[in-house]
């Protein structure tokens, strides 16, 4: 098994949203555990609970974004982390130019 925790400062995301990804992620094949959230307290809590390095998550803010995933094998992982990135990605804008 491997596991990989992210922090990433100031990403603000939905949390509805997050539950989702979350969700999805947990989902793929060989995924073990996935949380996508803001860095709350009780998001961090449940972190640990689900057994994830919290060292990885020091001096976290809640407007923070924390990725936990823990997969069966770096292939796993690697698509997980694409699938967040997916997930996460902006929505394309829309060119409202004049021809």
């Amino acid at each position: 098994m491997t596991s990989r925790v992210e922090l990433r400062r100031g990403q603000y995301h939905d949390s509805v949203a997050l539950m989702r990804v979350s969700r999805d992620i947990s989902d793929l094949p060989g995924i073990h555990t996935a949380l996508v959230a803001m860095a709350t307290e009780l998001n961090l809590a449940v972190m640990a609970d689900m057994g994830f390095d919290h060292t990885a998550a020091a001096g976290a803010a809640p407007d923070d974004l924390i990725i936990a995933v823990d997969a069966a094998d770096e292939d796993a992982l690697a698509a997980a982390w694409e699938a967040v990135a997916s997930a996460l990605a902006p929505p394309p804008t829309r060119s409202t130019g004049a021809f």
